[in-house]
């Protein structure tokens, strides 16, 4: 009896374990379900072609602003500013990818499947937008630095997995549809949503869009 015992509260730990360094990339309650699966997340890290909706956003001006701040004070300002935008990405079961400096990738429909994903990216990326902007009135109010963010949010085929050395190695999507996301990204001005012609034909339903026409 002590050793099954001892053998649950060891599986247990794991698990715990396991949740936790999801938790770096998905919310607890996917994490859950991931484990849940058939293949308890083993396949998460395993290099794959997939359908994934990827969400990207940026602060405006941020590099003249960083280097005229305290580096105390900027990484205080981005901590709070990411950990609100975390909050509502997990809000939504996005993926987090990574921060690059001060932009934040967000994939949806990887690591599980959401049919749904380009509506739960645009919905993502329009509650992030609502959240900047409690988040500036806050920061106005107690007079520190506001922050404009742009996004741009288009789906289409990526590769997904764990890359990196055997030492240190993190989830990733990579492929075209992830670059044509960052130029749409580029051309969002502080405060706006773009989404490519993909996305809106697959959220028309549901939103309502401004045509900007063309861009190079």
């Amino acid at each position: 009896m002590r050793a099954l015992v001892l053998k649950f509260a060891e599986n247990l730990l794991r698990r715990e374990l396991a949740e936790t360094a999801l938790s770096r990339y998905v919310s607890h309650q996917v994490a859950r379900k991931i484990l849940d699966s058939p293949d308890g997340g083993a396949g998460m890290g395993d290099g794959r072609r997939t359908k994934a909706a990827i969400l990207i956003s940026d602060i405006r001006g941020f590099t003249p602003m960083s280097e005229a701040m305290d580096p105390g004070a900027l990484v205080k300002l981005l901590n709070a500013y990411f950990g609100r935008m975390v909050d509502v990405v997990f809000r939504h079961d996005g993926t987090l990818d990574k921060f690059v400096g001060d932009a934040l990738i967000v994939v949806f429909n990887d690591p599980l499947e959401q049919p749904d994903a380009e509506r739960r990216a645009v919905a993502c990326a329009a509650e992030m937008q609502r959240e900047i902007a409690a988040f500036n009135a806050e920061q106005a109010a107690a007079g520190g630095k506001t922050l404009g963010v742009g996004i741009g949010v288009h789906c289409g085929a990526v590769v997904a997995g764990n890359v990196g050395s055997q030492s240190r190695m993190d989830y990733t999507v990579m492929g075209d549809t992830v670059n044509f996301t960052s130029r749409l990204q580029g051309k969002a001005p502080a405060g706006a949503v773009y989404v490519s012609a993909a996305v809106r034909a697959a959220t028309a339903g549901d939103y309502a869009y401004k045509d900007m026409g063309r861009m190079e």
